[in-house]
């Protein structure tokens, strides 16, 4: 139900490429200290809340004065904040008994707060509502809110929290580890969570073994984690020059920066200069071969939605035709390994399986192609495919003798020749790409 910073990605990243060795470039000069980690967007709602001015409350419907003044108050602000809906409905939601409120209050002064439906049985809570007042924004105050509802929820083990997002809302969720993809059997909350016009249902899974309203201090903790780690690597706290022609900072001398001595200053990363341009020289005869093939007309550019609708109803999440492969190809930089651009060639087909059956039309020239595809790697990539083992079993009765030669070499024939029938007939046998360190 969190997502952690995406910085992290990127320490992770340097703490990897600082473990290699090989690069003799100058320091510029050593780090002493690392730079201090902030904290969390929810920073300010923290110190208000350690220090009693900010409150987080549960209330439902009762006959206590200052509950229902908090539920009024509430009530004013979702009316405010979320227009289109009406004042009955807000009233009746608010103020039932089945539902919970939690209320965000700084002194006695309601600044937002979330209404809620609890279902036990089912193991889940549907967020009818969820506001901050307009001047209250950007101050941390919505993620603290939700923090506080997941630790609700994990307490009570309430284990998913249901709710229909509007457009505007979509985003805020989905930074508090919504998703649009419900875990949730249907036939759990298909007639409890009210689906509301324009828009989208969203699903956020309560883990057991977190501290939700810990939760800033514990990625804090995590990212010093990370720093330490690295500062213990030899060369990770040493800033290296950048290229010598880029002293002005200018856009003009970036695009004069030649390719090749981007490569050379990642010597530690990236093949020679000589080895790349022999590399893409291969891979453009691959290529050119591929997409000149009769079979390959449908692939060297974007399916058309027309014709095959298919293929843009979201089974395919991850598009690409062989015109995006050559545009990479040209860029000179993009497959620095002979397995990216076979990673590529085989996303194409592994697109193609998604939305077409292996006896369709479209199916049938993606077989032909894919045997096309193995014999110009075998040509100019030679290393690249690797194929299924085809293995053989021949059962020859027990002889009290030894076997004699001929008899001996008719076995081993007949199985070559059972092995390449197979592989001739059998359209299945899947290519397997080599995978280079």
């Amino acid at each position: 139900g969190f997502c952690l910073n995406r910085n992290l990605y990127f320490f992770l990243t340097v703490l990897t490429m600082s473990t290699e060795e090989g690069h003799s470039y100058p320091a510029v000069k050593e780090i002493k200290r690392l730079p201090a980690v902030p904290s969390g967007r929810e920073q300010i709602a923290v110190r208000g809340e350690k220090s009693g001015i900010v409150k987080f409350e549960f209330h439902s419907c009762c006959a206590d004065q200052k509950v229902l003044n908090l539920l009024l108050a509430l009530k004013a602000i979702i009316r405010k904040q979320i227009p289109m809906m009406g004042p009955q409905y807000v009233v009746k939601v608010v103020f039932d008994k089945t539902h919970c409120n939690l209320i965000l209050k700084r002194g006695d002064e309601v600044y937002g707060g979330m209404t809620f439906r609890p279902f036990p049985t089912r193991g889940f809570i549907e967020i009818v509502f969820c506001v901050i007042r307009a001047d209250q924004k950007c101050r941390g105050y919505g993620t603290r809110l939700m923090n506080h509802l997941k630790e609700y929820c994990r307490k009570h083990k309430l284990y998913h929290m249901l709710t229909c997002a509007d457009n505007t809302a979509v985003e805020y969720f989905k930074k508090n580890g919504f998703t649009e993809r419900v875990t949730l059997p249907f036939e759990y909350y298909s007639k409890y969570v009210k689906d509301y016009s324009d828009t989208t249902l969203m699903e956020c899974a309560i883990r057991d073994d977190l501290n939700y309203c810990q939760m800033g201090e514990f990625v804090k903790k995590m990212r010093c984690s990370v720093y330490d780690r690295m500062s213990t690597v030899k060369g990770s706290t040493i800033l290296y020059p950048g290229p010598p022609k880029l002293k002005d900072g200018s856009a003009s001398s970036l695009q004069k920066l030649q390719t090749t001595e981007v490569l050379q200053r990642l010597e530690w990363f990236a093949p020679s200069a000589a080895d790349l341009k022999s590399l893409h020289q291969k891979l453009w005869n691959v290529m050119n071969g591929l997409a000149d093939h009769k079979d390959a007309a449908v692939f060297n550019k974007p399916m058309d939605r027309k014709k095959y609708p298919q293929c843009y109803d979201g089974l395919v999440q991850d598009p690409i035709d062989f015109s995006v492969i050559k545009q990479r190809l040209k860029s000179g930089t993009y497959y620095l390994k002979a397995a990216i651009f076979s990673a590529d060639v085989n996303r194409v087909f592994d697109n193609c399986n998604k939305c077409f059956t292996e006896t369709s039309e479209v199916g049938q020239q993606l077989t032909t192609l894919k045997r096309h595809f193995r014999d110009l790697c075998n040509e100019h990539v030679p290393g690249l495919i690797k194929f299924k083992p085809v293995v053989t079993t021949t059962v020859v009765d027990e002889q009290p003798t030894s076997p004699t030669t001929e008899t001996v070499a008719q076995i081993v024939g007949d199985g070559q020749a059972n092995a390449r029938d197979e592989d001739s007939s059998d359209s299945s046998n899947e290519l397997l790409f080599a995978e280079e360190d």
